[in-house]
């Protein structure tokens, strides 16, 4: 198995050790703007909060340069709840954003948005409005035909709701984790 898809699968297993080896073995073979990402979203998971940030950023950098506005809003909406959530710079959440918002203006993909809504949501402080941003996220979500939202966004929508008190009933909401072989769960 490849590095890159090697990277995928342990990321999917919860293996964040093996993740981190497989990607940091895909970028010594050359630096790609997916294998900087999944290498930010390994440190992520093992609390390598600041590498995680200065790779993501790089992953950032190298979509943008190669024209992936996808891959470049993906890592704008992580960065700003990333920035929120483990650093308490809402700043910087704020202009990560903005970011993410001004890469998606021109596309038509609802769920590519629905992303962006859950990072802002995230990081409001009216909770009202979070969950509003929040739940028409998670419809927007349920509706698509491709899971545009990394899983870390899905949980972090799930666990936005409950914060709220808004309760999913999970018989009707059928969520597909790509990095999951499109299991629902």
């Amino acid at each position: 198995m490849e590095p890159l898809t090697g990277g995928h699968a342990a990321l999917a297993d919860g293996r964040w050790d093996a993740a981190r080896a497989a990607f940091e073995a895909s970028l010594a073979g050359g630096e790609t703007a997916e294998a900087c990402f999944g290498l930010a979203a390994a440190q992520w998971w093992l609390g390598e909060d600041h590498a995680c940030v200065a790779t993501c950023a790089r992953a950032y950098t190298l979509f943008r340069r190669s024209g992936d506005v996808i891959g470049a809003a993906r890592c704008a909406a992580w960065l700003a709840i990333t920035y929120k959530a483990n650093f308490a710079n809402f700043v910087a959440a704020n202009g990560w954003i903005s970011r993410a918002d001004r890469l998606l203006e021109s596309l038509d993909q609802a769920s590519l948005h629905a992303q962006s809504w859950v990072a802002r949501a995230y990081r409001m402080a009216d909770l009202q409005a979070a969950e509003e941003l929040t739940g028409r996220a998670l419809t927007v979500f349920a509706r698509s035909r491709h899971n545009a939202l990394p899983t870390i966004s899905i949980s972090t929508m799930l666990s936005q709701l409950a914060c709220l008190g808004v309760k999913c009933n999970s018989s009707r909401l059928r969520i597909r984790r790509a990095s999951a072989g499109g299991k629902a769960w």
